[in-house]
């Protein structure tokens, strides 16, 4: 019960942040703001534990994170999230560490990538792993600019996307660009390893 607690006292700050400050959101952006993205406690700590193994950056972390986003889909089929994260260790287990094999890696990467955008395509972060997916895998730069943007549309603050749209800016060699990209990717999330 102390998980579904901690959910309920973060939708409570968002709200109570957002009144105070007099921000004025629309009913859209407070949905955003205040949402679950599943209802089952137990699939929703299995993707916790999930990131936090991926934080470790090492292949050792992203093998324990793929059993952990399993776990929470086998609790709930419909959590995009942990299949983004799935996306997200497959692509990286095997680019840039190369503990996987591309050819066994990238196709789970993007399998996972096009399932969670199925289950929610307003999902920042799914289309943050189907841009690095067009990036890697398929070398369509043009695609992956499209999927970067439209993540970082629905959510402004995705390291995620910006951070893999400074790679595409630096391939298609509009390098200031990247830069500004890269940057602000620091400035999100200063302590990523990434």
């Amino acid at each position: 019960g102390k998980l579904r607690e901690i959910l309920e006292i973060r939708k409570s700050i968002a709200t109570e942040i957002s009144d105070s400050l007099r921000l004025g959101l629309t009913p859209e952006e407070e949905t955003q703001l205040t949402r679950n993205y599943t209802q089952d406690d137990q699939a929703h700590a299995a993707y916790l534990r999930g990131r936090f193994e991926e934080v470790k950056n090492t292949p050792f972390g992203y093998r324990n994170a793929i059993g952990h986003f399993e776990t929470a889909i086998d609790r709930d089929p419909s959590f995009a999230r942990a299949y983004t994260g799935l996306s997200r260790s497959y692509r990286l287990l095997a680019i840039p560490l190369r503990a996987m094999a591309t050819g066994e890696a990238m196709p789970k990467a993007e399998e996972m990538a096009i399932k969670a955008l199925e289950l929610d395509d307003t999902l920042a972060e799914a289309h943050a792993a189907l841009g690095d997916v067009q990036r890697v895998v398929r070398f369509d730069l043009e695609a992956a600019e499209i999927e970067f943007n439209l993540a970082m549309e629905l959510d402004p603050s995705s390291f995620e996307a910006t951070y893999g749209y400074a790679f595409v800016l630096s391939a298609l060699r509009r390098h200031d660009e990247a830069l500004v990209a890269i940057k602000r990717a620091q400035q999100l999330d200063p302590l990523n390893p990434m």
